[in-house]
């Protein structure tokens, strides 16, 4: 399952964060049981936040469900 571009950015840093741009995605993210690391701003946007969760499989794989909701 490809997932849109926009929904996510993967660091190359240690913790492997998600960096995720769409609100509505980190609502389905939180429902689903994962937690926000941390709020930040854009780095393309000051005006726009951005939602950092761990990186895992289980967090791809709803990632990928809530495509197929879209």
């Amino acid at each position: 399952m490809k997932l849109k571009k926009e929904w996510l950015l993967i660091l190359n840093k240690p913790e492997n964060y998600c960096v995720i741009h769409s609100l509505s995605m980190a609502n389905h993210l939180v429902r689903n049981g994962f937690d926000i690391k941390k709020v930040d701003n854009s780095e393309k946007n000051n005006k726009l936040k951005v939602f950092l969760f761990y990186d895992s499989p289980e967090l791809r794989q709803a990632m990928a469900t809530f495509s197929q909701e879209a």
